[in-house]
C-alpha cells in the first residue's frame, strides 16, 4: 500500500536513526526505496548494509554517483516505486512506531493525501466527520506537512512529480495542489517528527533572493488548466510562504 522513499545526501551522522524508526514500524511498509544522491561521507555503506540486512523486506537501493539535487533523486525513486501511496522522508526525520499503521487505515477511501499530524489546527477546514476525510476546503489557508503525509502516486504523476525549479518548496506545492483538487484525510495524530535545522536547505534558501524566483515559478505554473479549480486556494498558499507578500 505505501512506499517509503528516503532521500539522503551526506547525512551519515543521522541516517541510522531514521532507518531504525522504519524497521520498528508496527506495520512494515510494502516497499522501502533508499535513494542516495552521491554521498561521500559513508552514507552509502550504511544504506547498503541496511538493504542487505533486510533484503527480504522489499528494500530497493539507488546509489547515485554524483549529486544531482533532491528533486531528480526523488523522482527516480517514484519511477521505480510499485505502491499506490508514496511517503517521502529525509534522513533526519523520525517516525513513531505506529506511523505507517495510522496512515494505512485511512487509505481505503483513496484520498489524494493522508496526513498524520495535529497540524489541522493551523488550517481552516470543514468538519472532518467520522471518516477523517476533507473534500471541500474553505480557502487555501492551511498547512500540510510533507514529512507527515503520504500522497497517491497516480495523482503525483498527474502533477508531474517534484518540480526542480520549486527547490525547497517542491513537495509543499505538490501536496497542497493534490489535496485541494481531490481531497485529503487526516488521522488527527502526530506520529512523525522533523528536526528543525536552522541551517537546512529550506531554512537557508527561503532567506535568499532565490526564494522570489521559486515563488514566481509557482505562480507561472498555476496558469495551467490543471489548476483551474484550485488556483485561488493555491495562490493563497503561495502568498503565505516566506516573502510571498512580495509577489
Amino acid at each position: 500500500m505505501i512506499s517509503i522513499i528516503l532521500s539522503n545526501y551526506n547525512d551519515s551522522s543521522v541516517i541510522q536513526g531514521q532507518l531504525t524508526s522504519i524497521v520498528n514500524q508496527t506495520v512494515f511498509p510494502a516497499e522501502v526505496i533508499l535513494a542516495d544522491d552521491g554521498s561521500t561521507d559513508g552514507s552509502k555503506k550504511i544504506l547498503t548494509d541496511f538493504a542487505q540486512r533486510y533484503f527480504n523486506q522489499n528494500i530497493k537501493l539507488m546509489l547515485n554517483n554524483r549529486n544531482r539535487g533532491f528533486e531528480p533523486c526523488v523522482n527516480d525513486g517514484i519511477a521505480i516505486s510499485t505502491q499506490p501511496y508514496l511517503y517521502f522522508c529525509a534522513s533526519d526525520d523520525r517516525l513513531k512506531s505506529n506511523f505507517i499503521e495510522n496512515l494505512s487505515k485511512l487509505c481505503e477511501d483513496s484520498p489524494a493525501v493522508v496526513m498524520d499530524s495535529k497540524d489541522l489546527a493551523r488550517g481552516n477546514y470543514p468538519d472532518l466527520g467520522e471518516s477523517g476525510m476533507i473534500r471541500n476546503f474553505t480557502h487555501g489557508n492551511c498547512y500540510i506537512p510533507g514529512h507527515a503525509s503520504i500522497i497517491r502516486k497516480d495523482i503525483m504523476e498527474e502533477f508531474e512529480g517534484h518540480r526542480k525549479d520549486f527547490l525547497w518548496h517542491a513537495d509543499h506545492f505538490l501536496f497542497h495542489a493534490a489535496a485541494f483538487k481531490y481531497g485529503m484525510a487526516s488521522t488527527g495524530e502526530t506520529s512523525a517528527d522533523k528536526y528543525n535545522n536552522p541551517n537546512s536547505y529550506c531554512n537557508l534558501g527561503v532567506e535568499t533572493d532565490e526564494q522570489i524566483k521559486v515563488l514566481n515559478a509557482m505562480v507561472e505554473e498555476l496558469d495551467k488548466p490543471i489548476y483551474d479549480t484550485v488556483r485561488d486556494h493555491m495562490m493563497c498558499m503561495v502568498r503565505k510562504l516566506p516573502r510571498g507578500n512580495e509577489i
